[in-house]
């Protein structure tokens, strides 16, 4: 049986970059024959894109019983073998302060009368392009995926009101571009022949 628990080392959540595992369904057992009915897969997040590394090989154990279901003889044991470790570029302390900075943020809007539902964070190495803390607030506990997740909290996870924690909003929100489409406009004005020394409205 496959158990995961994420310890949320200096307070760090990071449910949306792990993702969780799941139970596996119809689809995924018609599209890979390795799998048994009782183990889980990776669903989401780091989980999902990195789940054949993750694994490992389940154990079999194969056993001969009698008509009173008592085991007579073991024919096939094939110990389990562990998965691979992970090792990604998030910085744990930078991401536990890109989390917390973006919880205060919204609850500081939220106090001076703004709607402030929610908000995203991105902190990247600007020299390497490695992703240090990726953030969503609202965000949740990711353990509560391992017991199965009830009615009550999926509602909560998909809830408009709440700020649907599980819109992973730095990767799945969609937004206004900001003054990061001043770079495209500036090189289509220069392409159409406008000069960079002008000023523009």
């Amino acid at each position: 049986m496959a158990l995961r628990y994420y310890p949320g080392i200096d307070g760090v959540k990071a449910a949306h970059v792990l993702g969780y595992v799941g139970s596996l369904s119809e689809e995924d057992l018609k599209n890979n024959k390795n799998y048994y009915r009782s183990e889980t897969i990776g669903k989401d997040g780091l989980e999902l894109m990195y789940d054949k590394y993750l694994r490992g090989s389940a154990g079999v154990k194969s056993v001969i019983v009698d008509r009173k279901e008592s085991v007579t003889q073991q024919s096939q044991n094939q110990k389990p073998t562990p998965g691979n470790h992970l090792i990604t570029s998030i910085d744990v302390r930078l991401q536990a302060a890109t989390e917390k900075g973006l919880a205060l943020a919204v609850a500081r809007s939220r106090g001076q009368g703004y709607r402030a539902d929610g908000g995203s964070a991105i902190v990247m190495d600007i020299k390497t392009g490695r992703i240090l803390a990726l953030a969503s607030e609202p965000t949740y506990d990711p353990n509560i995926w391992d017991k199965g997740v009830t009615v009550k909290q999926a509602k909560a996870m998909f809830s408009e009101a709440n700020g649907v924690p599980a819109l992973f909003k730095p990767l799945q929100g969609l937004y206004a571009p900001a003054s990061t489409f001043k770079a495209f406009s500036i090189l289509a004005a220069v392409k159409a022949g406008y000069p960079l020394d002008a000023t523009y409205d």
